[in-house]
């Protein structure tokens, strides 16, 4: 679960939405803006990256006015592309690939 973007549902939804799933099947948060970071490597985890694709999504329950590509632009992310490496093998364990909130750009 990464991102925000465009779709049926605003930013505090799927934001809601994607936070109830992790805690309802007790992953832990790394390193996002809205809950402390916890320490890892961890077995499993949800992790947010912020890649500050513009325009946001309406704050309601609306539909976006067009596609803002967060969703693409978070697969060009190098730190997501380790991250991801680091996790899909046999021994492989959630990292913290961005020494703090994933922030892309940093800003």
């Amino acid at each position: 679960m990464s991102g925000h973007g465009g779709g049926s549902k605003g930013l505090g939804t799927r934001l809601i939405q994607a936070l109830a799933l992790a805690i309802t099947f007790g992953l832990l948060f790394v390193a996002t803006r809205i809950a402390p970071e916890v320490e890892g490597p961890l077995d499993s985890a949800y992790t947010q990256w912020n890649t500050h694709s513009l325009p946001l999504p309406p704050v309601g329950n609306e539909p976006a006015p067009s596609d803002n590509g967060a969703h693409d632009n978070i697969r060009d992310i190098p730190q997501m592309h380790e991250q991801i490496q680091m996790f899909f093998h046999p021994d492989g364990r959630a990292v913290n690939t961005c020494g703090g909130p994933c922030d892309y750009p940093p800003q």
